[in-house]
């Protein structure tokens, strides 16, 4: 493959990977699968560069490398943050059932509180 053909897939790659960053910083992570599926196309069809190509284009390719770690970055922090509002969620789940009390000796015992009606509308 050429370097020009090379840059020609870097340059696709890159607005592939901007898109994927507008994607994940709007939280429309139903759309990512798309998108990132063309963008992993357009990187290994850069597999076919030989060695001089790659010498050729190692700016626009660390340029590439450092777009799709920010992504990486990005993807890991909402997983993250999906997880910590799961953990969250489940807290307060349990805190409507779960009433924690201490017995005569001081020791924690968890005892199940009645679910109520109260606090929510018909």
């Amino acid at each position: 493959m050429s370097p020009e053909r090379g840059a020609r897939i870097i340059d696709v790659a890159l607005e592939l990977l901007a898109q994927e960053r507008a994607l994940l910083i709007a939280g429309r992570f139903a759309e990512l699968e798309r998108t990132a599926r063309r963008r992993g196309a357009q990187v290994e069809s850069l597999g076919a560069l030989d060695a001089g190509g790659a010498a050729a284009l190692r700016g626009p390719l660390q340029t590439l490398r450092q777009a799709a770690e920010r992504n990486a970055a990005l993807l890991r922090a909402a997983i993250e943050g999906a997880a910590l509002a799961r953990r969250r969620l489940a807290s307060l789940r349990d805190a409507q059932t779960r009433l924690p009390s201490y017995d005569a000796s001081g020791a924690p015992v968890d005892r199940v509180a009645a679910v109520t009606a109260q606090g929510r509308r018909a």
